[in-house]
């Protein structure tokens, strides 16, 4: 649509050409099946803008999910029939994945070899199996009866299948430490809102882990229990929830009620705390952290900004142009971004004037943190959807190889706005004297856990 409205990409600056060779060459397979009008005016830098989009899409895709084995039919039917099982039975299986690909891998060998050997005596351990678990055995036979109703499989084969939903039961039964990973666009505040969030409210969760999207595929995802973002994952393969970062009342009650559902022996812990990993600092390295804070702190400020009738995008190229050269060495494309973050979702902070506002780019040399305030309070859409009257935006940007230490205090700032109602407060109404007292009192209390 663009490029029929003759709006080209001429120009890209700062393309990280690491590692970029693969995603041009998916690009050019992508645009050599365009229309013949549109490929003759596609330039070099299309092609890299669509590589850079595609480079984006880092989603982690299981290697054994290949298109030439996959059986959708068999994969629905299979789904059906724990559904099935799981309401005779009264026991939530759906949310287990491993449950239903082991269970789709069985069914496939299983149906190939059904009838082929003829009648088979009952094997006495299996009848053990039948025994220990009469009435999920019963929900099982009923299901696959259901769903299945063209086969007709052995008492030891329905057994095979039984113990598919025992293994599952017993580990559902004996879990009692619920670990959860938090995913979110740039992993830098939204999600660590999200952690501090679910760290008071929700007890039963006993260890919460924060990753970016870009970086799933670093994520051995079978070690969590539960997967939770802050916006959608188009194409992503497992079960997860979305909820928003401030996780709003009813998202906390409709979180504990599936935690109670599907993980029924969770432990409650009393006060849950986030411990950070163990490592041994040497001087030079406190000191280094030390000064990141300090230098964070010092170039925090609160700026008054004329808006008057422009657009967000108007508004948010004025405040990156505003912003220190040192800083920002291109204040479009971190702008572009800001822009592109506030599609994703919303960000405004609910019954406040206040948005968080935030992105990582290669154009941003260092962490950085402000406080804009306009002149002309405008709506705003809200984390619950709702609307406010916009007047402080707390922009927080970083660079695009942010590091963890970094990525930590950033994650501790934002997570501060909303940590109490005091502190919410004081950065809808205090001045900078009062932040930069709030700001370093929380940096101090992360340099000497």
């Amino acid at each position: 649509m663009r490029l029929q409205h003759e709006r080209r990409v001429t120009y890209l600056r700062g393309i990280n050409r690491d590692d970029f060779l693969k995603y041009q060459r998916i690009a050019l397979a992508i645009m050599t099946q365009l229309p013949a009008e549109i490929k003759t005016v596609v330039t070099g830098a299309e092609i890299d803008f669509l590589a850079q989009q595609i480079k984006g899409l880092t989603f982690r895709i299981d290697q054994d999910a290949s298109l030439s084995n996959y059986d959708l039919q068999l994969t629905y039917r299979v789904k059906k029939f724990i559904d099935a099982v799981a309401t005779n039975f009264n026991w939530s299986f759906g949310t287990d994945d491993r449950l239903l690909n082991n269970l789709t891998a069985h069914m496939q060998i299983a149906l190939q070899r059904n009838g082929v050997n003829g009648p088979v005596p009952p094997t006495a351990e299996l009848q053990e199996v039948r025994e220990q678990y009469p009435k999920l055995y019963s929900a099982v036979v009923r299901g696959f009866a259901t769903i299945f109703k063209d086969q007709d499989f052995t008492t030891d084969e329905l057994t095979y299948l039984l113990i598919h939903f025992a293994s599952t039961y017993e580990q559902q039964l004996s879990h009692q430490a619920l670990k959860v990973l938090v995913l979110c666009p740039n992993g830098m505040t939204t999600a660590r809102i999200l952690k501090t969030r679910l760290m008071r409210l929700v007890p039963e969760i006993t260890a919460i882990e924060v990753a970016r999207i870009g970086n799933l595929g670093q994520v051995n995802l079978q070690d969590f229990d539960m997967i939770l973002s802050t916006t959608t994952l188009p194409g992503f393969k497992l079960n997860y929830r979305v909820v928003s970062p401030l996780l709003l009342e009813n998202e906390v009650t409709a979180l504990r009620e599936y935690i109670h559902q599907y993980f029924p022996s969770t432990k409650v812990i009393d006060s849950p705390v986030d411990e950070p990993t163990k490592i041994n600092l040497d001087f030079d390295t406190v000191y280094q952290q030390m000064t990141i804070a300090k230098q964070i702190l010092d170039r925090f400020t609160i700026t008054p900004i004329r808006n008057d009738d422009e657009t967000v995008a108007e508004m948010l190229v004025k405040i990156t142009r505003h912003i220190d050269s040192n800083l920002i060495h291109d204040p479009l494309e971190v702008a572009g971004r800001l822009l592109h973050r506030l599609g994703l979702a919303p960000v405004g902070i609910p019954n406040t004037n206040l948005a968080l506002v935030h992105t990582l780019s290669q154009e941003v040399t260092a962490p950085y943190c402000a406080i804009f305030e306009l002149d002309q309070p405008l709506p705003f859409k809200s984390m619950d959807n709702q609307s406010i009257r916009l007047q402080r935006i707390v922009l927080m940007l970083g660079p695009a190889n942010i590091s963890d230490f970094e990525n930590r205090l950033m994650g501790k700032l934002s997570a501060l706005v909303i940590e109490s109602q005091a502190n919410t407060q004081t950065f809808m109404t205090g001045d900078r004297q009062q932040l930069y007292q709030l700001i370093s009192k929380a940096f101090l209390n992360e340099l000497t856990k």
